[in-house]
């Protein structure tokens, strides 16, 4: 996460680049441009790694129930993290209390 957090805007912009970084390190989606923080794919990279990332991830991925079910499975706590909505779903709830 450490090399994105240096790197320019250009490069934090960069999909390609982006992937790679949350790839090899879920910190490094803190320090993506803002709308590759809401691609799902990288989102889902970093959350399989730490549900703890959907701290960092865009508005339409902690609403996302599919994205907010794999966090939470990681991390019950990171359903502190997850909308409103989906705080109190039912199923994200369990999952979220099974693992904590």
């Amino acid at each position: 996460g450490s090399a994105l957090a240096s790197a320019s805007h250009v490069l934090r912009a960069d999909r390609k680049i982006v992937a790679t970084a949350v790839a090899n390190d879920w910190r490094a989606l803190e320090h993506a441009a803002e709308p590759l923080r809401s691609d799902k794919d990288i989102v889902y990279s970093a959350l399989v790694q730490s549900g703890h990332a959907l701290k960092d991830a865009g508005k339409s991925c902690q609403d996302d129930k599919s994205l907010v079910l794999t966090a939470v499975k990681q991390d019950g706590f990171a359903l502190q993290y997850a909308s409103e909505k989906l705080r109190a779903n039912p199923e994200v709830l369990h999952s979220a209390a099974t693992q904590s």
